[in-house]
């Protein structure tokens, strides 16, 4: 997730990050980096030409009320925000957020169900959805169906293999062989989108003295 934020962020665009992993402020600065906790933060993004590009928008590393935090911030958003948009205007980036979800609350908590409205709608508005997540067998399936884009970095578990083949088809049995750093990835930008290697970039943004 935070080679996916570092593309963005290099364009230009915004991006906020809700993680669970302590780690962002270590990788991408604590210069750059504070905490908010409210949907007017993310339209403020949005709407304000001097925001940051990249902020830590809820640090979800050790709270003990992620689901609800979460489920209120995505629906508060969803309702105040109504400009539609062609151009990414913000990129959302959950890092860690829908394992540990599931893991504490079930498939089917309050937050599980924002993440699948915001999949399946936020574009409209210009507003892009990235997240992480342990594999896509994982994954609930309103979440499977409603991505444009999938990145799936190497794994030797068959049955996650054979759930990346319904992406991915007969080049899913390449996941066992990509080396440290590639991954599978397909796009529906396109109707005849087609299954790709991809070479991740490294090192990340660090901060800088």
């Amino acid at each position: 997730m935070r080679y996916v934020a570092e593309q963005v962020y290099k364009r230009r665009r915004r991006v906020a990050v809700f993680s669970t992993i302590s780690e962002w402020n270590a990788h991408l600065g604590r210069r750059i980096l504070d905490c908010y906790s409210s949907a007017k933060d993310l339209i403020a993004m949005i709407s304000n030409a001097r925001s940051p590009n990249l902020r830590v928008l809820m640090d979800l590393a050790h709270s003990k009320k992620i689901d609800h935090r979460l489920a209120s911030l995505l629906d508060e958003l969803s309702d105040s925000v109504r400009e539609e948009s062609r151009a990414l205007r913000l990129l959302l980036v959950f890092d860690g957020v829908y394992d540990v979800l599931v893991h504490n609350r079930g498939s089917r908590c309050a937050s599980i169900f924002y993440l699948e409205r915001a999949v399946r709608e936020f574009r409209k508005w210009g507003i892009g959805v990235a997240m992480s997540a342990e594999g896509l067998s994982t994954l609930t399936d309103p979440l499977r169906t409603n991505f444009w884009t999938v990145v799936h970095l190497g794994t030797r578990d068959q049955a996650e293999i054979e759930t990346a083949a319904l992406y991915f088809g007969k080049e899913s049995s390449l996941l066992p062989k990509l080396r440290r750093g590639e991954a599978l990835a397909l796009s529906y930008e396109s109707w005849n989108a087609e299954p790709f290697r991809l070479r991740l970039s490294f090192p990340l943004l660090r901060s800088q003295p």
